[in-house]
Protein backbone atom coordinates (compact mmCIF):
# COMPACT_ATOMS: atom_id res chain seq x y z
CA UNK A 1 0.00 0.00 0.00
CA UNK A 2 1.33 3.38 -0.94
CA UNK A 3 1.05 6.21 1.86
CA UNK A 4 0.21 9.13 0.29
CA UNK A 5 0.51 11.51 3.50
CA UNK A 6 3.08 12.06 5.17
CA UNK A 7 3.26 12.28 9.16
CA UNK A 8 4.26 15.51 11.01
CA UNK A 9 4.31 19.43 9.26
CA UNK A 10 2.53 22.26 10.16
CA UNK A 11 -1.36 21.85 9.65
CA UNK A 12 -2.66 24.36 7.32
CA UNK A 13 -5.78 26.72 8.10
CA UNK A 14 -9.08 24.77 7.04
CA UNK A 15 -7.82 21.72 7.53
CA UNK A 16 -6.61 19.04 10.90
CA UNK A 17 -4.75 15.95 10.91
CA UNK A 18 -7.04 13.16 11.77
CA UNK A 19 -6.61 11.74 15.15
CA UNK A 20 -6.55 8.50 13.54
CA UNK A 21 -3.38 9.47 12.00
CA UNK A 22 -2.23 9.32 7.81
CA UNK A 23 -5.19 11.57 6.68
CA UNK A 24 -6.03 15.34 6.67
CA UNK A 25 -9.86 16.44 7.15
CA UNK A 26 -11.38 19.51 7.02
CA UNK A 27 -12.25 21.67 9.81
CA UNK A 28 -15.23 23.16 8.86
CA UNK A 29 -15.08 26.11 11.19
CA UNK A 30 -11.57 27.06 10.19
CA UNK A 31 -12.46 26.62 6.50
CA UNK A 32 -15.53 29.19 6.61
CA UNK A 33 -13.26 31.59 7.92
CA UNK A 34 -10.70 30.96 4.82
CA UNK A 35 -14.01 31.06 2.40
CA UNK A 36 -14.15 34.91 3.89
CA UNK A 37 -10.81 35.68 3.70
CA UNK A 38 -10.49 35.04 0.12
CA UNK A 39 -13.91 36.81 -0.27
CA UNK A 40 -12.40 39.99 1.91
CA UNK A 41 -8.99 39.83 -0.54
CA UNK A 42 -11.98 40.43 -3.32
CA UNK A 43 -13.67 42.80 -1.53
CA UNK A 44 -10.40 44.68 -1.14
CA UNK A 45 -7.96 43.77 -3.50
CA UNK A 46 -4.80 44.52 -0.65
CA UNK A 47 -3.73 42.44 1.59
CA UNK A 48 -3.05 45.15 4.63
CA UNK A 49 -6.83 45.92 4.82
CA UNK A 50 -7.77 42.32 4.77
CA UNK A 51 -5.20 41.52 7.79
CA UNK A 52 -6.72 45.23 9.71
CA UNK A 53 -10.29 43.89 9.17
CA UNK A 54 -9.15 39.79 10.50
CA UNK A 55 -7.44 41.67 13.74
CA UNK A 56 -10.78 43.41 14.20
CA UNK A 57 -12.48 40.24 14.08
CA UNK A 58 -9.71 38.54 16.24
CA UNK A 59 -8.89 35.71 13.99
CA UNK A 60 -5.95 34.15 14.45
CA UNK A 61 -3.76 31.89 12.59
CA UNK A 62 -3.88 28.27 12.42
CA UNK A 63 -3.16 26.97 16.65
CA UNK A 64 -2.51 22.56 17.54
CA UNK A 65 -0.93 20.91 19.89
CA UNK A 66 2.18 19.29 19.03
CA UNK A 67 3.25 15.61 19.32
CA UNK A 68 4.70 16.33 22.51
CA UNK A 69 1.46 18.11 24.06
CA UNK A 70 2.77 22.10 23.31
CA UNK A 71 0.43 24.52 21.82
CA UNK A 72 1.82 26.03 18.82
CA UNK A 73 0.32 28.94 16.41
CA UNK A 74 -2.13 30.71 16.79
CA UNK A 75 -0.40 34.40 16.42
CA UNK A 76 -2.12 37.20 14.40
CA UNK A 77 -2.92 36.66 10.36
CA UNK A 78 -0.17 39.28 9.43
CA UNK A 79 0.42 40.22 5.66
CA UNK A 80 3.16 37.48 5.42
CA UNK A 81 0.47 34.37 6.54
CA UNK A 82 -2.18 35.82 4.15
CA UNK A 83 -0.31 35.75 1.52
CA UNK A 84 0.75 32.23 1.85
CA UNK A 85 -2.88 31.79 2.00
CA UNK A 86 -4.06 33.28 -0.85
CA UNK A 87 -0.99 32.34 -3.15
CA UNK A 88 -1.80 28.69 -2.24
CA UNK A 89 -4.17 28.12 -5.28
CA UNK A 90 -4.78 24.44 -4.38
CA UNK A 91 -6.39 24.49 -0.87
CA UNK A 92 -9.94 25.13 -1.96
CA UNK A 93 -11.49 21.98 -2.06
CA UNK A 94 -8.13 20.32 -3.21
CA UNK A 95 -8.23 17.52 -1.42
CA UNK A 96 -11.67 16.12 -1.58
CA UNK A 97 -11.48 16.88 -5.67
CA UNK A 98 -8.41 14.71 -5.81
CA UNK A 99 -9.38 12.31 -3.45
CA UNK A 100 -12.99 11.83 -5.74
CA UNK A 101 -11.83 12.41 -9.15
CA UNK A 102 -8.57 10.25 -8.77
CA UNK A 103 -6.77 8.88 -5.81
CA UNK A 104 -10.19 6.58 -4.97
CA UNK A 105 -10.57 5.91 -9.09
CA UNK A 106 -6.35 4.57 -9.64
CA UNK A 107 -4.28 1.93 -8.48
CA UNK A 108 -0.53 3.09 -7.94
CA UNK A 109 2.25 -0.16 -8.37
CA UNK A 110 4.34 1.79 -5.87
CA UNK A 111 5.59 4.95 -4.61
CA UNK A 112 7.41 6.41 -7.50
CA UNK A 113 4.55 5.65 -9.60
CA UNK A 114 1.90 7.64 -7.59
CA UNK A 115 4.15 10.20 -7.21
CA UNK A 116 4.28 10.81 -10.75
CA UNK A 117 1.05 10.28 -11.75
CA UNK A 118 -0.46 12.53 -8.62
CA UNK A 119 2.27 15.08 -10.28
CA UNK A 120 0.80 14.99 -13.44
CA UNK A 121 -3.02 14.82 -11.61
CA UNK A 122 -2.12 18.51 -9.59
CA UNK A 123 -0.55 19.56 -12.82
CA UNK A 124 -3.76 19.36 -15.12
CA UNK A 125 -5.59 20.57 -12.05
CA UNK A 126 -3.78 23.21 -11.38
CA UNK A 127 -3.96 24.38 -15.51
CA UNK A 128 -6.98 23.31 -16.48
CA UNK A 129 -9.51 22.95 -14.41
CA UNK A 130 -11.66 26.43 -13.43
CA UNK A 131 -12.85 26.29 -10.43
CA UNK A 132 -16.27 28.05 -9.35
CA UNK A 133 -15.26 29.64 -6.28
CA UNK A 134 -12.11 31.31 -7.87
CA UNK A 135 -14.32 32.82 -10.87
CA UNK A 136 -14.46 29.93 -13.13
CA UNK A 137 -10.55 30.57 -13.73
CA UNK A 138 -7.57 27.80 -12.92
CA UNK A 139 -5.92 27.77 -9.74
CA UNK A 140 -2.51 28.87 -11.72
CA UNK A 141 -4.69 31.88 -13.36
CA UNK A 142 -6.20 32.72 -10.03
CA UNK A 143 -2.65 32.64 -8.33
CA UNK A 144 -0.99 34.70 -10.80
CA UNK A 145 -3.76 37.84 -10.46
CA UNK A 146 -3.20 37.62 -6.71
CA UNK A 147 0.48 37.79 -7.00
CA UNK A 148 0.22 40.80 -9.62
CA UNK A 149 -2.20 42.77 -7.78
CA UNK A 150 0.47 42.36 -5.15
CA UNK A 151 3.50 43.22 -6.96
CA UNK A 152 4.73 46.88 -5.98
CA UNK A 153 4.41 49.30 -8.86
CA UNK A 154 7.08 49.98 -11.43
CA UNK A 155 8.42 53.35 -10.64
CA UNK A 156 8.48 55.48 -13.64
Amino acid sequence: MVRLCAPGGRPVLGYDVDPRGGRIIVNEEEAAMVRAIFDLYLEHEALLPVTEELEKRGWRNKQWKTKKGREAGGGPLDTSNLYNLLTNGVIERFFRTAKENYLWLEHFTDLIDARERIGAWIEEYNTRWPIGRLGYKTPRQTRLEIMAAMAPAEVA
